[in-house]
């Protein structure tokens, strides 16, 4: 991290790191849908209870919840990539950054 208060309008701090770890914590997220509640969901989905009748619509909706379930360990996958994404080009904007005013291209 590195943090810059001369001239301009403040201090600019910035922590790739941290953005790092929202990355790690969104991934083992994702990593709990994917290994351990989507194959449940899949158990789930597979049940013929109240397939047919009155329970029908019911049922329908049920799927769609168990759907819903599926995409939030997508979102979160999904999450981590961006993060992860950005973290890394903050980290090398900060570099260029400091190799430039370091070498007096930038004041």
């Amino acid at each position: 991290m590195r943090a810059m208060t001369k001239g301009g309008g403040g201090e600019i701090s910035l922590n790739p790191g941290e953005l790092e770890r929202f990355a790690v914590r969104a991934q083992a997220i994702s990593e709990i849908f994917q290994n351990k509640i989507e194959p449940e969901i899949g158990k789930l989905a597979r049940l013929g209870y109240y397939a047919d009748g009155e329970a029908a619509d019911t049922f329908t909706k049920y799927r769609q919840a168990l759907e819903k379930m599926r995409d939030v360990g997508d979102f979160y996958a999904r999450a981590a990539q961006l993060l992860m994404f950005v973290a890394e080009s903050m980290a090398s904007q900060d570099e260029a950054l400091a190799q430039a005013y370091d070498e007096g291209a930038v004041q």
